[in-house]
């Protein structure tokens, strides 16, 4: 693994970052000379390689946040040899066309000729930028010119005034009402009992059916704190499946017992569901986000990006609480790779037209609709290298 931080020296060579910032990682070595320690992980990372002009700096934390473990090298490695073999095996020139034959992009070659384009695009971005026409594009340089072509593509203004116009508590409104026009189903505040949830941040919402009532239950643990992983994801706690049919005499091979205190229960015996024979176990979700407190009197507010991520992630959730079969390993969520996205990112295109919007972005304090011309800024920057988002992703 590689180091916890790289020192900078100067401090001056971390332009682009935030003045402030760069004054709380600052200290003096011993030597007296004042020095810049910057992480390695999270944010700050994702932050130098983004933002900082200096590509010296750039190259060291990217070779700093790649470092290799030659164990896991030799293990991929083996992997990769493996898969191309298995190709071979069946007649395929690789392991991608095996992989991607029964998805819905069918070929590795689908995507290169636009991901292409778009590191042409950063390229000449890169000799404009270092006024160097023999400039050539490096990995660490991928983020850093992204975000400098997209910022100076868009008219957005400065400083993300947008989250003004998000607060959690209004998106997660607008959500419910967005179920309520598609699904006829509303998000419901559940109380907890004691040791159900695993922090005080969590907050229980119970997906209630217009016509069936309860049909399951969403964690919402939205709010970063310490030693909590800050990415943002969807997981199942329960999957819904049919639980009347269970055979619980059979769960225990022959000749083996149960330990002492421990018993074999179906503790939940499930509920009828519209249309469906027998009956089946509620599921149980969780979202959970590194969003940024309430703090100084305002609600917690969140840029577009972690909106969108909000709106990604509630399609997983959904997809998990409506789904309904027989079996826990088909349920929700467990199916094919890239279909499981479709209803997050259907989520996505609900959060960029004008009309879903309506339902929700206001200002915090004013109660102002969000700006038509605001949106159509982020739209626009939003839209740009997507290819190579995908790519990476």
């Amino acid at each position: 693994p590689g180091p916890a931080q790289i020192v900078v020296s100067p401090p001056s060579r971390l332009q682009g970052l935030s003045p402030s910032y760069i004054q709380r990682i600052t200290r003096t070595n011993k030597t007296g000379e004042k020095v810049a320690m910057v992480p390695t992980t999270g944010w700050e990372a994702q932050m130098a390689l983004r933002h900082c002009e200096d590509e010296g700096v750039r190259r060291a934390m990217y070779v700093a946040t790649m470092a290799e473990d030659r164990n896991k090298v030799a293990v991929l490695d083996e992997l990769l040899k493996t898969r191309y073999d298995l190709a071979q095996l069946v007649g395929l020139p690789s392991y991608g066309h095996m992989f991607l034959g029964d998805k819905m992009v069918k070929n590795p070659e689908t995507n290169q000729e636009e991901v292409q384009s778009e590191m042409a695009m950063l390229q000449k971005a890169k000799k404009v930028f270092t006024k160097d026409k023999n400039a050539q594009l490096q990995a660490w340089d991928r983020d850093f010119y992204v975000r400098t072509v997209s910022s100076r593509s868009s008219t957005m203004p400065h400083g993300d005034p947008i989250s003004s116009y998000f607060s959690v508590g209004t998106t997660m409104d607008g959500l419910s009402r967005l179920f309520s026009h598609l699904y006829g189903i509303k998000f419901v505040p559940g109380a907890v009992t004691p040791g159900e949830v695993w922090h005080d941040d969590v907050r229980k919402l119970d997906v209630v059916d217009e016509t069936d009532g309860l049909i399951g239950t969403i964690y919402c643990d939205f709010y970063g704190r310490a030693g909590k992983q800050l990415n943002a994801a969807h997981y199942t706690v329960r999957c819904s499946r049919r639980v009347d049919d269970d055979d619980e005499e059979s769960d225990i091979a022959e000749g083996m017992t149960l330990r002492e205190g421990i018993e074999l229960a179906v503790a939940d015996h499930g509920v009828k569901m519209r249309g469906k024979s027998g009956r089946y176990q509620l599921p149980l979700a969780v979202l959970s986000c590194g969003f940024t407190r309430p703090a100084g009197g305002k609600p917690a507010l969140l840029s577009w990006v972690e909106v969108e991520t909000l709106f990604h992630e509630m399609g997983h959730a959904m997809h998990s609480m409506i789904g309904r079969a027989d079996y826990h390993n088909v349920a929700g969520t467990r199916c094919p790779i890239d279909f499981v996205e479709i209803p997050s990112i259907l989520m996505e295109h609900f959060l960029a037209d004008p009309s879903v919007l309506g339902l929700f972005a206001t200002h915090f304090q004013t109660g102002a609709p969000l700006p038509a011309g605001l949106l159509m800024a982020h739209q626009a920057n939003r839209s740009t290298f997507q290819a190579m988002e995908l790519h990476s992703q």
